[in-house]
């Protein structure tokens, strides 16, 4: 027999792959950055500042250097005050004029233990000046208002566009409507804190463990910071314990750095999680004034926006994350007329910047909210409205975005026809007249995303990756761009395995190690699953190619009659003798004889054509190498935000169903549907995973999360005090995939990641609209809030 089938190779894509690091996590094997330990390793502390503004007069260290077991202090002299950031240069290693937020880095110790570092930093004097601080961003806008840097009005970033005609749009509208929306500064919350280790190798070079999601990035920050070559800095990219844009760029790596070259050891720098939540790069909070108007048949005809974002005390990443809000929920519907104003703001508070939507779910929360008043207003259905107005396939948007695939009509059905099943039961059971506790309401949203963004690292947009096949036939993978936990891993290892035919087993994936593996921007911007994965899929392609054109030359045989098939390289057609003994007639097969009489008819291991490879290579093992740059991609433009920014888009619908209680006005999501628009869907276990988990982290930025400030201070930075869902607020969750076979992405895929959490806001507020007539308009949706407003409609 000849064994599997495997015409259409082993169904590896679109299978529920388990993930291939989950045995190591579940046992604890797997190496977090806290678990790395290195001879000699001392461990690092941070003295921060604990004023919001103050200028920085003197510093006494002395007392620190003489305790027993400190190996090193640091202060801005030992960092060449150079100022850094990925697109504003407003950063640095430790403050050395001011101090500009309550946590702002001001020395840090390298000591044998922990408590020999903390007890050191105890003992370092600072003079500070205090200075007027700003904690608003509308405040910090005024004149004469405290400036955090030299920047005018304290404004760090602006974006201001128009496309069409939006005056005339507006006299052509049935239905205006004008609204203010807030949301609010909520944190990451990953399980695993910040933590890397540095060390400076024998040669010199500054080597780092980090869990980073950017291991390529992070080295180019880091010779901007310290003044180095790039070339002298390696990065290990340990395993990922959450991230969600929030290791992105961390400032822990130049601290660590800093100290081991003073130390001349290596030092480990693990933030608690106070540290955490105080003092690394939270979301984005923003203030979004919009005014959209419709005709009478329910058409988008303009869009206006200004939005006010809170920068905190230096730019880092959120100058994009601005770009982002102020541009990409135009691409959702088609809109023909829209105006923007944004302002990203200098206050003395934590830096914000990327998390999981990266700007998205902020203005996606306020023009979702308004086309269900639209719609209101009109008498439509709210799912008629966004149906008359969804972008479809072949559109190019208002900004440019051209749109090869899109199921958002599709997804849009399916929610609606899931949610209607219940609207039955909702009927007549809400207001005060039901007579029950409860009052039950439905909500829907949707959802445009990137996949990659060529806006944000303006050099290029792009991946690369290797394949080497060993002499026991297993594939390994190095790619640029490393799994974070979000299951880039597996998604790589199927990949191979369906070019290859090879079974899961026989595909490792590295991480990555940039001395290792070529340059790669990360994970951000769903970006891995079709820039990365479009370049495995090409090194795999390559190896595949290099094989069969040597066993073709090597057995005599047509490449193009070849095939793999679990691990093994045979003929597409049965090699058996044309006659037998005794008259038996076999499979005619159309290889001349002498050609195959040493290849056996179920075909060889790929191990065997591997070493016969080898052997006549000097040993080089046969390498595939791939990359993808995709070439309808361009920068958009710095001041109208023109430009096709990614070679394909991700469009979703949630439909969420609440449950309010009138008497606490507590609210209650009962139920959630997702439908996708993902292409072809990889791995329909990880794709459902990223739904649920972003749908539940969408729920805590919806219901309860919020980091709470009083004059710049943190006032809850546990896991005790801030409040996020646990499993036990996690409703019924119903995934549905529309597969559009997108012809950019591998395999027809695209990436679900981060869509995943941008419309659930915006879902609940519809839904505790529809069930109590009260349209909140600031999350995160409290019962005090609620109540309030309950009250005042009474």
């Amino acid at each position: 027999m000849r064994g599997p089938d495997c015409s259409k190779g082993l169904r590896i894509i679109g299978q529920p792959v388990i993930p291939v690091d989950g045995l190591e996590k579940v046992t604890g094997t797997a190496k977090f950055a806290v678990d790395v330990s290195l001879p000699g390793m001392l461990w690092g502390k941070i003295l921060r500042s604990p004023i919001p503004h103050a200028k920085i007069l003197h510093k006494d260290v002395s007392k620190a250097l003489r305790v027993k077991g400190v190996r090193a202090v640091v202060t801005a002299a030992d960092t060449g005050k150079l100022y850094f950031g990925n697109l504003i240069k407003d950063q640095h290693v430790l403050a050395f004029d001011k101090v500009r937020y309550a946590g702002d880095e001001v020395a840090a110790v390298a000591a044998e233990s922990i408590d020999v570092a903390e007890e050191a930093l105890s003992l370092i004097n600072v003079d500070y000046e205090p200075l007027p601080a700003v904690f608003d961003p509308e405040e910090a806008m005024r004149p004469g208002a405290p400036l955090v840097h030299e920047a005018e009005r304290n404004v760090a970033h602006e974006v201001h566009f128009e496309r069409g005609d939006v005056a005339g749009a507006y006299s052509r509208c049935k239905v205006v409507i004008e609204e203010n929306f807030e949301t609010s500064r909520v944190h990451q919350a990953y399980l695993e804190t910040q933590a890397c280790v540095a060390n400076i190798d024998e040669r010199g070079r500054l080597e780092i463990w980090c869990a980073t999601q950017t291991p390529g990035r992070a080295r180019f920050l880091l010779a901007q910071a310290l003044g180095i070559p790039v070339e002298e800095i390696r990065i290990h990219q340990s395993f990922v314990g959450g991230a969600f844009g929030g290791k992105s760029y961390q400032q822990i790596l130049c601290l660590a750095a800093v100290l081991a070259r003073k130390a001349c050891r290596p030092v480990k720098v693990v933030y608690t999680r106070e540290e955490d939540f105080a003092c690394t790069l939270p979301r984005v909070p923003m203030r979004v004034w919009l005014r959209m108007g419709a005709d009478a048949d329910g058409r988008l005809l303009a869009k206006e926006t200004r939005i006010v974002a809170d920068n905190g005390a230096y730019s880092v990443n959120a100058p994009a994350v601005l770009d982002t809000a102020a541009t990409r929920v135009d691409s959702l519907y088609r809109i023909p007329a829209v105006r923007t104003d944004a302002y990203l703001v200098y206050t003395n508070t934590e830096p914000t910047g990327m998390f999981r939507g990266f700007g998205n779910p902020q203005s996606t929360f306020a023009v979702e909210s308004v086309m269900d008043m639209l719609a209101e207003r009109l008498g439509m259905d709210p799912v008629e409205i966004r149906l008359r107005n969804a972008t479809q396939p072949g559109d190019t948007t208002v900004h440019g975005w051209k749109v090869k695939s899109c199921g958002l009509s599709d997804c849009i059905k399916a929610v609606a026809q899931e949610m209607r099943t219940r609207q039955a039961d909702l009927d007549g059971s809400r207001g005060t007249g039901s007579g029950k506790p409860t009052y039950l309401g439905v909500g829907m949203a949707c959802v445009v995303h990137v996949n990659g963004n060529r806006s944000v690292f303006r050099a290029f947009e792009g991946s690369n990756a290797v394949v080497k096949m060993d002499e026991g036939g297993t594939a390994t993978v190095t790619c640029s761009c490393g799994d974070i936990g979000q299951g880039a891993s597996t998604l790589f290892g199927q990949i191979v395995a369906e070019v290859l035919s090879l079974p899961m087993e026989k595909v490792r994936v590295q991480r990555v190690d940039t001395d290792n593996a070529d340059f790669g921007l990360g994970a951000y911007a769903s970006r891995v699953t079709v820039i990365a994965g479009n370049a495995v899929k090409a090194a795999a392609e390559d190896l595949r190619k290099q094989l069969m054109e040597f066993a073709s030359a090597r057995w005599g045989l047509p490449s193009d009659q070849l095939e793999f098939c679990g691990g093994r390289l045979r003929p597409k057609v049965n090699l058996q003798q044309h006659a037998g003994e005794g008259g038996q007639q076999g499979h005619v097969c159309c290889f001349p004889a002498e050609s195959v009489a040493d290849f056996p008819a179920d075909g060889i291991p790929l191990s065997e054509v591997v070493w016969e490879f080898m052997s006549l290579r000097g040993g080089l093992r046969p390498t595939g190498r791939g990359w993808f740059a995709p070439d309808d991609v361009v920068v958009a433009d710095r001041k109208t935000k023109y430009g096709n920014i990614s070679p394909t888009y991700t469009f979703g619908v949630q439909g969420v169903e609440v449950e309010v209680d009138p008497e606490t006005g507590r609210i209650t999501c009962t139920r959630v549907v997702a439908a996708y628009d993902a292409g072809r869907v990889v791995n329909p276990l990880l794709a459902e995973g990223q739904l649920e988990g972003g749908i539940v982290q969408g729920l805590g930025f919806a219901l309860t999360e919020r980091m709470v400030l009083k004059e710049g201070r943190l006032l809850n930075p546990t896991f005790c005090d801030y409040k996020m869902p646990t499993v036990r607020d996690v409703p019924p969750i119903k995934t549905i995939f529309v597969e559009t076979h997108d012809p950019v992405g591998p395999f027809g895929a695209k990436g679900v990641g981060e869509p995943a959490l941008v419309p659930t806001i915006a879902a609940v507020a519809n839904a505790v609209y529809d069930a109590t007539g009260v349209r909140l308009k600031r999350v995160p949706f409290t019962p005090e809030d609620l109540l309030h407003s309950l009250r005042r409609t009474d």
